[in-house]
């Protein structure tokens, strides 16, 4: 038998879908069910050196970009940011009394001049703290100095007829702009907290990243037939709520200029055209 659920708007159904297909989990429906496969970008600030890390859960401390919907886009991310700042590669534990061994080696990538190398007591600590000031920034939503760096690295590969290392390191700005531009969407929707947004004869409550009720003048009201997850208070939403925030998000953004809002926080949509400027910089090259 087939059975449906009748709701007043696309959007409401979409959102509905989103919360059946993560919870049923449907053998041949791949679109929201790859939700263990999603992870966090993590730079361990906390740490004396912090370096960049690819996470499966946030924790309490540290700056996250996320969740991803793949490792492979995280490793992107990654690798956008070390070819931007010579953070540390390896997994050396460096805590605040760590001491260098009379024997310690420099790593390859520092050989290369692409990292810093504490872990040997050759690097400058004031030159690592710009690095992770650079690679916090992009993580949390401002990656301008990661991005420049990046887009000239490219145009001198493509000057020099490397095309191929030009087309890596596009690649890698792009990602990480659709990274930071999915931090940034989130973020929008969630500084709103509860916000009630109309359009036309259709109103949504949100409350933190989460569409709470929904009503169209002229239909009769209802509550919705699968209820809202728990709220987050944490920095960072977790891998089952992305989804949901993020078709919520890309509403408003688009949207934007024709929506009717009150919120108890700050409204933020549309998220500004910074980043649009950035994406065609990258579009122009390549």
């Amino acid at each position: 038998s087939v059975s449906h659920l009748d709701l007043p708007d696309a959007l409401t159904a979409e959102v509905i879908e989103s919360r059946l297909i993560s919870r049923l989990l449907p053998r041949y429906n791949r679109a929201g069910t790859r939700v263990d496969k999603y992870c966090y970008v993590k730079l361990d600030v906390d740490n004396a050196w912090p370096r960049l890390s690819i996470v499966k859960n946030p924790s309490a401390k540290g700056v996250h970009l996320g969740p991803l919907p793949s490792r492979t886009m995280a490793n992107l991310v990654v690798d956008a940011i070390h070819t931007a700042v010579p953070l540390r590669r390896c997994t050396v534990r460096m805590g605040r009394g760590y001491r260098v061994p009379d024997d310690a080696p420099v790593c390859s990538a520092a050989q290369l001049g692409v990292a810093l190398c504490p872990c040997s007591g050759t690097a400058d600590p004031t030159a690592y703290a710009a690095a992770v000031d650079a690679a916090a920034s992009a993580l949390s939503g401002d990656p301008r100095v990661v991005v420049d760096r990046l887009r000239d690295r490219m145009f001198d590969l493509a000057a020099n007829q490397r095309f191929e290392e030009a087309a890596t390191t596009r690649d890698r700005l792009s990602t990480l702009l659709g990274a930071v531009r999915r931090h940034l969407l989130v973020d929008a929707l969630r500084s709103a907290e509860r916000a009630e947004v109309s359009v036309g004869d259709s109103t949504w409550i949100i409350d933190r990243g989460r569409l709470i009720d929904a009503t169209r003048i002229g239909a009769p009201g209802r509550a919705l037939p699968v209820p809202p997850p728990e709220a987050s208070t944490a920095a960072v939403l977790s891998r089952e709520q992305i989804d949901e925030a993020l078709c919520l998000a890309r509403f408003c953004d688009k949207r934007a200029d024709r929506l009717v809002v009150s919120c108890s926080g700050t409204w933020a949509f549309p998220i500004g055209d910074r980043l649009s400027e950035l994406a065609a910089l990258v579009n122009r090259a390549a």
